[in-house]
Order: structure tokens, then C-alpha cells, then sequence
């Protein structure tokens, strides 16, 4: 299993760079058949490495499962990647391994992406737009 996660994750690293700059991080992520539920960590290196002209401090790693598992899952990952990038109070926590601000924090975004979800089907139902 760690040899097919890590070939997913150098296959999506491979197809275009995926180095922040401003959090001096990795960005990996990809699907795999081999998994049943969505994978999200940070990866905090010490020391940081230095490659082509860039430290690398750490790496947020997601994974969402293949097939018709990821129609969930895949929207929740993007929202707390977007999150991370666009909440750089979010990102210090997860490199301080702050996991309480983390998790409060986490929280609160995905509960903000829930109630917009929410009420963008509810519109959706109630303009008659949706089929059911």
C-alpha cells in the first residue's frame, strides 16, 4: 500500500510542480482505488530540505478515494485545500501542529462550506432548477 500511495502522489508531482512558495510547502494529493475514505495530513520535515533553489518545510498530503465515493469527498478535500491556501491562519497552525486551533478552525470553514452547500441545493430545490 505505501509503495501504490507514494507512486499516486510522485505521478501528480510529476505532472506539474507542486511547491508553494509562500508556505514553503508541498501540495500532494491524489485518488486511488485502494482507499475507502479521504486521507488529510501535514507532513512537517526537520530539518526542511533544500531543492532546486527552494526549502521545502513540509507537505499536505490528501487522498480521496476513486470512483463514486470521491462525488463526496472530492468537493470537501477541495474546500479545505482552498481553505489552507486562502486562510494563512489555518496553515500556521497546521505547520505549528497546533491541532486544537487547527481543528477549531477547520471546523468553522467546513461548517461555513456546509451551509453554503446547503443553501445553494436548497435554492436549487425550491426554484425548481434540480431535478429529483
Amino acid at each position: 500500500m505505501q509503495a501504490h500511495l507514494y507512486k499516486i502522489l510522485k505521478d501528480r508531482d510529476n505532472l506539474a510542480d507542486t511547491y508553494i512558495k509562500p508556505f514553503q510547502a508541498l501540495l500532494l494529493h491524489g485518488r486511488s482505488t485502494e482507499i475507502s475514505t479521504s486521507c488529510f495530513g501535514y507532513v512537517r520535515l526537520e530539518p526542511p530540505i533544500y531543492e532546486r533553489g527552494h526549502i521545502i518545510r513540509g507537505a499536505i498530503v490528501s487522498l480521496i478515494p476513486s470512483g463514486p465515493a470521491s462525488e463526496v469527498a472530492a468537493p470537501v478535500t477541495s474546500e479545505v485545500i482552498g481553505a489552507l491556501l486562502e486562510e494563512p491562519a489555518l496553515l500556521k497552525a497546521l505547520q505549528s501542529l497546533n491541532k486544537e486551533n487547527f481543528t477549531k478552525q477547520l471546523e468553522e470553514i467546513l461548517l461555513r462550506f456546509y451551509k453554503s452547500t446547503v443553501q445553494t441545493r436548497l435554492h436549487l430545490k425550491t426554484s425548481g432548477a434540480e431535478k429529483v
